[in-house]
């Protein structure tokens, strides 16, 4: 029952990172988490959007064994957050500019 959780986790992040991505290399916004940008900066774009996507799986399973379906759809949940918020961005930077 953990998988389809941790996929869904896996595809967030597989967008969030994507999304932030595009703003990054596009110049439109700014990474606000130094972590992230620090990771974006030494490794290249298809390998940091794997990484991203391939942790956040790691992490949705971890929470699985620890606090069970609750603990991994409260990480959907707050994996779906950032995606929406990096979409919107784009969207208002591109009606700005």
């Amino acid at each position: 029952m953990e998988l389809p959780p941790a996929a869904v986790s896996v595809f967030l992040a597989f967008l969030d990172a994507t999304i932030t991505h595009f703003g990054l290399k596009g110049g439109r916004v700014e990474e606000a988490n130094d972590a992230v940008l620090w990771v974006y900066r030494r490794l290249p774009p298809p390998v940091f959007i794997a990484v991203f996507a391939l942790v956040a799986g790691a992490i949705s399973l971890v929470l699985s064994r620890l606090f069970g379906l609750a603990g991994q759809a409260g990480f959907v949940a707050a994996g779906l957050l950032p995606v929406i918020w990096n979409i919107w961005l784009l969207f208002r930077t591109r009606k700005a500019g």
